[in-house]
């Protein structure tokens, strides 16, 4: 399943350690043995992700340890349907929103306090 809100977010997070690796996109799929164009897919989420390919990027890009267990999860996770999504006539916008509150871990709240002028 590609273009979900789960798939954007891991591919999201796939640009981020491909970028903090100091690749870029070229010189991963060369590695890999992939087209350019084929990391472009996975890395907007236009492709479906499979795990074997997050494993593969990720083994490149030499993450290990809880980063690495946390997106294999995510990958994992990708085609499982949360409670929200199951026989529910939600709006697409309210369940990117539920989807995006459940995978946060910090949520800032800013609001704008006016003092009446005549106070």
């Amino acid at each position: 399943m590609s273009d979900t809100p789960r798939a954007r977010a891991l591919a999201k997070e796939l640009r981020a350690a491909r970028n903090a690796a100091g690749l870029t996109a070229r010189e991963l799929a060369r590695v890999l043995g992939w087209s350019e164009a084929k990391v472009s897919r996975i890395e907007t989420a236009r492709r479906g992700i499979l795990v074997q390919n997050v494993e593969a990027m990720l083994g490149v890009l030499g993450m290990k340890g809880e980063d690495r267990e946390r997106l294999l999860k995510m990958a994992r996770d990708i085609r499982e349907p949360a409670w929200w999504e199951l026989g529910r006539d939600l709006p697409q916008q309210l369940t990117a929103l539920i989807d995006a509150e459940q995978r946060a871990k910090r949520i800032t709240n800013v609001s704008l306090n006016l003092v009446p002028g005549l106070l």
